[in-house]
């Protein structure tokens, strides 16, 4: 004789309340059915054995809320939702990573790079905390070193304005010849023999394209070897002392 189950209305399974027998669906002599209602809302007709067994817990709800927890890293990244913070991080990676983006020449391009560490946005997110409120965006303390911890704060635009790097010295005809007479003076003093352009940069040892750097035209033969990244880092830190 099959065993016979005990369920009284009112009894939970998981997230279903049992409201009474479901006699509106077809049935065997040993296959019951009951009505029950999730926590959701939502009705169901399920059978005895299932809930007896707790393999049925709800209407479906816990399944897909718990197939999207496995699915989501940390939820700042939602289609549609994205959060300030999770637009902010991918801004400074593409900035700083991604040479086809409009802005890389102000930025990876000049040398700006990003801690290895945040090329991950929860360890990012930990470092710089969380956005204080829409008045602010992700800003660098010192605008000659990268992102990194240390380096970036959320600032409002009247603090980014006062922390603005300095502007070049304006390009006029004088000091485009000046440069001209600087590089020229320089090539003709590689191919006497009298300079040796080394095959990496000074600063940062990388092996690439290696340009001559003037602190001064007016000394056109003392140069730093750097490459273009280095180059511009060092130009906005050191203005050229003689550019009129």
């Amino acid at each position: 004789m099959p065993k016979q189950h005990t369920i009284l209305p009112g009894q939970r399974f998981g997230r279903l309340v049992v409201i009474g027998r479901d006699l509106t669906v077809a049935r065997t002599r040993h296959a019951r059915f009951w009505a029950v209602r999730c926590t959701c809302g939502n009705l169901r007709s399920v059978l005895t054995n299932r809930l007896m067994s707790g393999k049925t817990r709800s209407c479906g709800c816990l399944a897909r809320e718990l197939i999207a927890a496995r699915l989501t890293t940390h939820g700042h990244a939602r289609q549609g939702a994205q959060t300030a913070e999770y637009r902010a991080w991918c801004g400074i990676i593409d900035r700083c990573l991604n040479p086809n983006h409009r802005d890389y020449r102000y930025y990876g391009g000049r040398g700006i790079t990003v801690d290895p560490r945040w090329r991950d946005f929860v360890t990012f997110l930990a470092d710089a905390g969380p956005r204080p409120s829409p008045a602010y965006s992700l800003d660098r303390i010192d605008n000659a070193l990268g992102y990194a911890p240390g380096n970036v704060r959320w600032a409002t635009k009247v603090e980014q304005a006062r922390n603005r790097r300095p502007r070049r010295p304006p390009m006029t005809a004088e000091r485009l010849r000046m440069m001209y007479r600087a590089a020229t003076r320089v090539y003709e003093a590689i191919k006497r023999g009298l300079l040796t352009r080394p095959l990496s940069c000074e600063a940062c040892g990388a092996v690439r394209r290696i340009t001559a750097a003037h602190a001064d035209y007016a000394r056109p033969l003392d140069v730093r070897w750097l490459c273009w990244p280095c180059h511009c880092r060092w130009d906005a830190v050191e203005p050229k002392t003689r550019h009129r």
